[in-house]
């Protein structure tokens, strides 16, 4: 059975988006739920969180609008630190 994140438009939309220009991005996550882990369709873009980075800039354009609020109220655009 495919997962309905494979049939996501804005999702794939976003994928194909980041592939023409180039952006690295891979399937991350999972969440993990009471010994099960749930994949959502979450996405890693490698970029680094920098206002003065270009593809930073293009891709918080593509997903936000000018106020900061996201485009798409069904799609996230997270920063999630690494942490050793």
């Amino acid at each position: 059975m495919e997962a309905k994140y494979n049939k996501y438009k804005p999702r794939l939309d976003l994928i194909s988006w980041l592939e023409l220009r180039n952006l690295s991005w891979i399937e991350c996550g999972p969440a993990e739920n009471s010994g099960y882990v749930d994949y959502m369709g979450c996405i890693y873009i490698d970029v680094p969180f920098d206002i003065d980075n270009s593809d930073y800039t293009l891709l918080a354009e593509r997903l936000e609008n000018k106020d900061g609020t996201p485009k798409n109220r069904n799609v996230r655009f997270l920063y999630c630190a690494y942490k050793d």
